[in-house]
């Protein structure tokens, strides 16, 4: 892999509030020629064109990377996916619930049911039928 170190040229300015932010810490910007498939590309080049105008002023591919590097919490992700699964365990469970609930009260009244037959065809079997 092939890296280039980039600092501003003395009175340069540099591109953003994330590469201004970078230089204070006198850390300095390396390129990384990454892959990405043409959708993805064509998705930052939106952004950043997007950010331009809203911003009023030019933000680079980089700046959208960089930003999206800042912005990524992979614990956030994390602790996101297990409420979201302990929310679907609850839903699943309290589903689980009434339906055991639902059941009892049919099995209870199968037995009132069954009961009453019996008692019937005991009457019946009295009346000689």
């Amino acid at each position: 892999m092939c890296y280039q170190k980039l600092m501003p040229r003395s009175g340069a300015r540099a591109n953003s509030s994330s590469a201004q932010d970078l230089q204070k810490g006198d850390e300095r910007m390396e390129r990384k020629p990454i892959l990405m498939p043409p959708s993805l590309i064509r998705r930052v080049d939106a952004l950043a064109a997007k950010a331009s105008q809203e911003e009023r002023r030019t933000v680079s591919f980089a700046e959208i990377v960089r930003r999206a590097l800042e912005a990524y919490d992979p614990a956030a992700v994390e602790e996101e996916e297990d409420a979201a699964l302990e929310a679907l365990a609850e839903a699943l469970i309290g589903s689980n619930q009434e339906t055991i609930a639902y059941l009892d009260e049919v099995e209870r009244k199968l037995d009132e049911t069954h009961a009453q037959l019996e008692k019937h065809k005991h009457g019946l079997e009295r009346q000689g039928r």
